[in-house]
């Protein structure tokens, strides 16, 4: 849902031209303007509030926002209202998900050995017969699971292309 909300709503969209109006004012007035300047990276944008102005108190961020309300752009003021599921995701790394599924599958995998290896003693086949539903119902829990976390990872890798970012962007 995040990544959907990034894609499609107006407010970021708004935002991010205020940004890059921002960054091209800047860059006219470098005394050798950059070639070939049509935006910023994503990365760029955590800079926004430590950039100061010349007069050390005014930040990037402060100029956007003025910016913003001098064109009474009161909606994108309150973009991140507009993107309720983003709170959420900004805790959720793809890596760790992807780790993890790894591990639930690693530990699948030696509950099957377990049950392979059990005894043919009445004991071992009630142990082997209880690990056996265990590891079916697991299973089917972790194919879901394997599907999400693909879903999840495309939806991002769909959203960084979106952006033109990298995936390597932190």
């Amino acid at each position: 849902r995040a990544c959907a909300g990034v894609t499609s709503s107006e407010a970021l969209k708004k935002l991010l031209t205020y940004v890059l109006r921002l960054s091209k004012e800047l860059d006219d007035r470098r005394s050798t303007p950059r070639k070939n300047t049509g935006g910023f990276r994503l990365h760029s944008l955590l800079k926004l509030a430590d950039t100061k102005a010349f007069d050390r108190e005014t930040s990037a961020l402060d100029y956007v926002v003025s910016m913003m309300v001098a064109n009474d752009d009161e909606a994108t003021l309150h973009v991140f209202d507009e993107l309720p599921g983003l709170k959420a995701a900004q805790r959720a790394s793809m890596a760790h998900c992807q780790r993890e599924v790894k591990n639930l599958q690693h530990g699948l995998s030696r509950i099957s050995s377990l049950i392979e290896s059990s005894g043919d003693d009445e004991d071992g086949v009630a142990c082997a017969d209880a690990c056996s539903a265990f590891r079916d119902l697991a299973s089917g829990a972790l194919k879901g699971l394997e599907a999400d976390v693909d879903a999840a990872s495309d939806a991002f890798r769909e959203t960084l292309s979106y952006l033109r970012e990298a995936e390597q962007t932190p």
